[in-house]
């Protein structure tokens, strides 16, 4: 089984050029917003609807070329933590009402979970500290069939 770095950064601008990946976006210990893209740094230092370099505290960016791989990612962590930001995978996706709140709106209204898949320390970014993320599966529906797995494609082949 292998397993994915996650890297940590206090800017978007420090990230690789050019590498794919899941990026989640902190607020201290909150997880405000989780996103993929095929170049991470691109996406978050060009216009983005969420973060805001002077709000987000944390960048935890995993690395991951394959796209199907990604949005199977991106989709665990929003299942699984439901963000205040984030909409895709969540029951908030087709919601107008939360739709129409500004993004600190939605910080205060959340209730969820607290991360738990890694560690996560606003320090590790300066020490560049890395931690491992596992592979996943979330077996939440009602007859105990995966709904959410994410295997990277070299692991899938025979």
């Amino acid at each position: 089984m292998m397993d994915w770095m996650v890297r940590f950064y206090l800017s978007a601008a420090k990230i690789p050029e050019g590498k794919g990946g899941i990026y989640l976006l902190f607020i201290d210990e909150l997880l405000d917003y989780v996103g993929q893209s095929d170049d991470v740094r691109r996406r978050l230092t060009g216009e983005h609807h969420v973060y805001k370099k002077d709000t987000h505290t944390l960048i935890a960016f995993i690395e991951e070329g394959d796209y199907g791989t990604r949005l199977s990612l991106e989709r665990y962590f929003n299942g699984k933590y439901n963000p205040p930001n984030s909409f895709v995978g969540t029951e908030k996706q087709d919601s107008v009402a939360w739709h129409q709140k500004t993004a600190e709106e939605r910080r205060k209204a959340w209730q969820g979970m607290s991360f738990e898949d890694f560690p996560v320390e606003s320090g590790f970014a300066e020490e560049g500290k890395t931690v491992e993320f596992r592979q996943v599966q979330k077996t939440d529906n009602v007859m105990g069939v995966p709904s959410i797995i994410a295997l990277k494609p070299k692991d899938t082949r025979k």
